[in-house]
Parts: structure tokens; C-alpha cells; sequence
């Protein structure tokens, strides 16, 4: 089966590729050389049905024919694996916009992950360190499929080819500090979401020292954030071929988690990515609109790498050299996407207070125990020294270590600065802009004591929304059934903007209701979690005592 694309703007609309051959002639009274010829063709003809046969699915994109892998669950379904949505970003294009990627001839094999984007080793450390909590061998975390600079490239899992109707998209961003994680994840494989009725793309985009920073001048016009064009980039190949793969280009859904949410927060308030998508999913997002990355920052760490470096001309090393240097003197730099004026012209926080960010449905959530595994014991204390110095005469913060402990407290307090409280305020901003906003709050804790230490952590709905429990998660009945009503959820809000797919209870719209979703044990309709603490940290700011926006 093959599919051409179709460009979202004025272009023609998908259709099926003709793959018939046609031979037409006279015999003029030559029957034998006829049989003869006719034979030969016919053996010719087998022998390329039979190559046909053995073919994966094949569609045809702007760049070329792409081969894929069937998906066994999906009978018309197929999974793409490793599609160049731009240039490699290596010589010249290093810390460049991205260039659009190179045509080829022929068909290209589709079915195999990229190599990941530049980056150290702490996700897998991260993914081998939880297996370990669990009890599991954290040997069974692998590790990507290589890294490299030229690592721009997404993955498609589609249910249908053929479609009598085109299926809502879901653009997936991942997480990773900005410098770490990959698009193909254990986690984030497609096939379960794909499987509810969507087109699943999962994007990478360059990260760290490649992502965040460039050599400051008049020379580098477009910006530091390379890895925030990138997704646009990926964006902009969605719209213009999605509907190769039975996906609609005017319904897609952005969403991620933690640095991937962030991302879907600052795509929302870029002025480059209006009009690429129509409905945004922020999973443990929210920090992006608290404190800014200032260019002045990013220059004064680029100059710190550049002094690493054992060339001047930070373009003439390799991009191993920079990654072993970045690890080395920027280990504590907090990468993200960097106010600089040009590809993002103002703080994502004014962007929504001023009502300069694009008017989508909006869906966004914490977990409820985020910072809890991060949070050291001995700092603890002195975290919640400052924060009885800013809003102890807001909020009783004593009484939140009687019921939580020390580091939960904390856990809370952070949680709320840095994620919930900026998620609430979106999610009134899109209200007040007259689209619809729905809020969750995460509590499921799988059963067992490593579990019951872990809490409802940082990235732990991520199985649930994709379908994709680890082999060393325990995963009884109850967590099935609550990853099933979620994806359902998900599906719902991606295909029409609203968060139903016709259970009970009903998700309401958080601008209009101020009421949230708890994905937990059960799922029910609660108040917002914490509210009182962002009431104490706006009064804080109001008054001056808070950075927070």
C-alpha cells in the first residue's frame, strides 16, 4: 500500500499511488513470438510480485518512498521508523536553523530508530536506577540506538493507511533536562496510543550545547534555540505530510512531558509555530513561564564551553569534544529555550499575560509526588527555611511536614511553584481567551513498598497515556484499567478539543469549573491540589518576596 503526501496549504489531496503497469500491443499474426514475449513478461511479473510480497508498507512523502514495518495488532496499520524531517545538523548547520532534508531516489527502509541526539548517559541512569528501586535488573534498560549530531529524525506509527476518514495526530516531544532523552524511549512507543484511533509522531530535536547555546554575534542571526526550531521544523513536516500516513494536518496535538511539556508551553507562546498545531497537552509541565533563560546567561556559558574546547573555532571539533566538555563545565547549567530576542522574542510568562500565545484547547497535569525521588534529605531544611521566610505568613508550613514529612513538604512546595500553580494560570489564560482548558492531577502508586517510596513520580503517567508498562513495573488490573480510561481521555481531547470519551465522571472544563480530574486509584472530580499554596506564592510575588511569575 502507498500514500502520497499532500502539502497542507493549497495542495492536492492524498490519494492512492497507481501501482498498475499497463501493456498494450498488436499481434499482427505473430502468436508465436507473442506466447514467447508474454511468458517472459509473466515470469518478470511473478518475480516482482513476489519482491512486492515481501515489501513493507510503502508511502510516498515530499522527500521520497518510504518502506515501513506492519504493525501486528493493526491489520492496515504501520510503524516508520527514523524519517529525516531535516538536514543533519553537522559542518556548516551546526548551531543553524535546520535545513529541510535531502530528497532521495527510490525507496528509503523505514524501520529502524536514529540515533539519538548528542547527550551523556544520566536518562539511561535515571531509567536503570527506578528499575533498580523496583527490584528489577537495571541491565534491562537499553540504551538508544547510538548518539550522534545528525539525530534529526521522527518516528510514525499509523493505524489505518487508508482511512475513510483522516485520524486526529499526536506529536509527541520528550523529556530529558533539555539534555538528555531520545523520541523512541521504552515508554514512548505508539502502537497501544496509535491502536485508539491516532497518528502517533515522535520528534527529536537537538539537546544541550547543540540545542541551547551558540557562539554570540551578529554572525549567528537565528537565535540560541536550535533545538525549539527543530521541533518547528518537525512541525512543519507534519503539516505537509501527515496525510501520507491517514492523518488529518488540521487536527494536531502537541503534547510531552517535564522538558517536552515545557517545549509544548513555549511552542504555544513562539510566534514561528502559530498555526502548526490546534490542541496542546502538557504533562508535568508549567516552569517554563517562572524564571527565564536570559541570553546573557546563555552567552556567558557558551564562552565557558568555547574555553573547553581544544580548538578555537568551536566548529571545527567534534561533536564529541563538545559533549565531553559541556559535561564537564556546564554539568550544572540549566538548558531551555533562551529568551534572545529573535527566535523567542519575549519571556513565555509575558507572552501569556499579555494573551500573545496561541488560543488552543489545552490540556495539562502534575503528578502528585514530582520532586519527591530528586529531593535531598539534608537540603530539605534549608529549602523550607526560605520558604517560610517568603510566604510563612501565608500558608502554614509546619503543618504541611506534619502530614507529608520533610521532603514531602518540599516535594510540594517546588512542585507547586515550579508546575501546578503556572499550570493553573494557563489554564484560566486559555479560558479568558475563549477555548477550553482541562487540569489532571496524577496519584496512582503501583502497588508494593518500592513503589509506596517513589509515590506518584516525576514521568510516572507516561506508561499509562502510551500503553507501555515495563516488564519490572508491577502492573496489576487497576492500572490497566485506569491507562485505558486515560488514552481514552487523551484520543477524545486530540480528535475534538474536548476531554470526553463518554464515562463517567465527566472532566470539566478547569477556566469555567476551577475543578480538576484524579487519575488515581480512582477517577473522580476533586479541587485544585495546592491551591492555597500558589494563593500564598501570588501574594508573595504581588508583594515582592517571590521570583516566580
Amino acid at each position: 500500500m502507498r500514500r502520497r503526501a499532500r502539502r497542507h496549504r493549497g495542495g492536492k489531496p492524498a490519494r492512492l499511488r497507481d501501482r498498475r503497469y499497463w501493456w498494450s500491443g498488436r499481434l499482427n499474426g505473430r502468436a508465436a513470438l507473442f506466447a514467447i514475449i508474454s511468458g517472459f513478461l509473466g515470469a518478470v511479473g511473478c518475480s516482482a510480485a513476489d519482491e512486492a510480497a515481501d515489501r513493507g508498507p510503502v508511502v510516498e512523502i515530499e522527500a521520497g518512498d518510504l518502506e515501513g514495518v506492519a504493525i501486528d495488532d493493526l491489520s492496515r496499520g504501520a510503524v516508520f521508523r527514523g524519517v529525516p524531517f531535516a538536514a543533519p545538523p553537522t559542518g556548516d548547520n551546526r548551531w543553524r536553523a535546520p535545513q529541510p532534508a535531502t530528497s532521495w531516489t527510490g525507496v528509503r527502509p523505514a524501520a529502524e530508530f536514529a540515533p539519538a541526539c548528542m547527550q551523556g548517559s544520566h536518562i539511561v541512569d535515571w531509567y536503570r536506577g527506578v528499575a533498580g528501586a523496583f527490584g528489577a535488573d537495571p541491565g534491562l534498560v537499553d540504551y538508544p540506538n547510538g548518539v550522534s549530531e545528525d539525530c534529526l529524525y521522527l518516528n510514525v506509527w499509523t493505524p489505518d493507511l487508508e482511512p475513510d476518514a483522516p485520524a486526529p495526530v499526536m506529536v509527541w516531544i520528550h523529556g530529558g533536562s533539555y539534555r538528555g532523552g531520545w523520541s523512541y524511549e521504552p515508554n514512548y512507543r505508539g502502537s497501544a496510543l496509535a491502536a485508539e484511533g491516532v497518528v502517533v509522531v515522535s520528534i527529536a530535536y537537538r539537546l544541550g550545547a547543540f540545542g541551547y547555546l551558540a557562539p554570540p554575534g551578529d554572525s549567528y542571526p537565528e537565535g540560541r534555540n536550535f533545538g525549539l526550531l527543530d521541533q518547528i521544523a518537525a512541525l512543519e513536516w507534519v503539516q505537509a505530510n501527515v496525510a501520507a500516513f491517514g492523518g488529518d494536518p488540521d487536527r494536531v496535538t502537541v503534547f510531552g512531558e517535564s522538558a517536552g511539556a515545557s517545549s509544548v508551553g513555549t511552542l504555544m507562546t513562539t510566534p514561528a509555530a502559530e498555526g502548526l498545531f490546534h490542541r496542546a497537552i502538557s504533562q508535568s509541565g508549567g516552569f517554563e513561564f517562572v524564571e527565564p533563560h536570559d541570553a546573557d546567561t546563555a552567552d556567558a556559558a557558551f564562552a565557558a564551553l568555547a574555553q573547553a574546547l581544544p580548538d578555537a573555532d568551536p566548529r571545527a571539533v567534534s561533536a564529541d569534544a563538545i559533549l565531553e566538555a559541556s559535561e564537564d563545565v556546564l554539568g550544572d547549567h540549566d538548558f531551555g529555550p533562551v529568551v534572545d530576542g529573535t527566535s523567542l522574542p519575549r519571556h513565555q510568562a509575558e507572552a501569556v499575560a499579555t494573551g500573545a500565545l496561541a488560543t488552543v484547547p489545552l490540556m495539562i497535569g502534575t503528578n502528585r509526588d514530582e520532586w519527591f525521588m530528586y529531593i535531598d534529605e539534608d537540603s530539605a531544611e534549608a529549602t523550607l527555611a526560605d520558604y517560610r521566610r517568603r510566604i510563612g505568613g501565608e500558608i502554614d508550613i509546619d503543618a504541611l511536614v506534619a502530614a507529608d514529612g520533610m521532603r514531602g513538604a518540599v516535594d510540594r512546595l517546588e512542585t507547586a511553584r515550579q508546575m501546578r500553580c503556572p499550570g493553573y494560570r494557563l489554564a484560566r489564560r486559555i479560558t479568558e481567551l475563549g477555548e477550553s482548558s482541562y487540569v489532571y492531577l496524577f496519584t496512582r502508586v503501583r502497588p508494593g513498598d518500592e513503589a509506596a517510596a517513589f509515590g506518584a513520580y516525576h514521568g510516572a503517567e507516561i506508561p499509562y497515556v502510551f500503553g507501555t508498562h515495563d516488564a519490572w513495573l508491577p502492573t496489576g488490573e487497576r492500572d490497566v484499567v485506569l491507562g485505558d480510561a486515560m488514552r481514552a481521555l487523551w484520543v477524545s481531547f486530540a480528535a475534538s478539543g474536548e476531554a470526553d470519551a463518554g464515562s463517567a465522571p465527566t472532566w470539566p472544563e478547569f477556566g469555567r469549573t476551577g475543578r480538576v480530574l484524579e487519575l488515581g486509584d480512582e477517577i473522580d472530580v476533586i479541587a485544585p491540589f495546592d491551591q492555597e499554596i500558589c494563593r500564598a506564592l501570588r501574594n508573595a510575588s504581588d508583594a515582592g518576596a517571590d521570583g516566580s511569575r
